[in-house]
């Protein structure tokens, strides 16, 4: 439900998106342990193998970043490059945070639409240096993170896998001010 209503907020419909984990470069789960039990964990563990396999990124062969954001080192979190283990519930709080810098730092895609000014508002309550005692993530953590997110150039993806829907919200916004719906 927090899923749907975080889609109607957004685009208008309670469809639950489709994501495509293998054409990102950059994946960054709130709470969604696509490995093991979240949406079709089957087809999201084909798609994470292929965003494992090496491609070419900005003239270098590479990998993708995925980093999983909760309190429990699982299946996802272990697949993941970075395990931000946060506070039980704080996924929703540690979305804003990346949210935060990636708004402040300016990497929205020039078609994404919407008000920059609404944006900073928004997510003014959610400067990482002050979410991060709330949260147990480092300031630093959610900055690399959100680095990772808003300077992908192939694409990256947002998930949010918990009861809360502000991290719905978050994931959502995430991906189509980056330009990435």
């Amino acid at each position: 439900e927090p899923a749907r209503a975080a889609a109607e907020a957004c685009f208008g419909r309670r469809d639950l998106p489709i994501y495509k984990l293998d054409q990102a470069e950059t994946i960054i789960s709130f709470g969604a342990d696509f490995v093991e039990t979240w949406g079709s964990p089957v087809e999201y563990a084909r798609q994470f193998a292929q965003f494992r396999a090496p491609k070419v990124r900005k003239g270098n062969l590479s990998i993708g970043n995925a980093a999983y954001v909760g309190p429990r080192l699982n299946s996802t979190a272990a697949k993941c490059d970075e395990w931000v283990a946060s506070n039980a519930g704080a996924e929703g709080a540690v979305a804003m945070a990346v949210l935060n810098v990636v708004v402040n730092q300016g990497w929205v895609a020039s078609d994404a639409g919407g008000d920059a000014a609404a944006l900073k508002t928004l997510v003014a309550d959610y400067d990482p240096d002050k979410i991060s005692t709330q949260t147990g993530v480092s300031a630093d953590q959610i900055k690399k993170i959100a680095n990772w997110f808003g300077q992908a150039t192939d694409g990256a993806v947002a998930l949010a896998g918990t009861s809360d829907p502000q991290a719905h919200l978050a994931a959502l916004i995430l991906n189509a001010i980056t330009g990435n719906v």
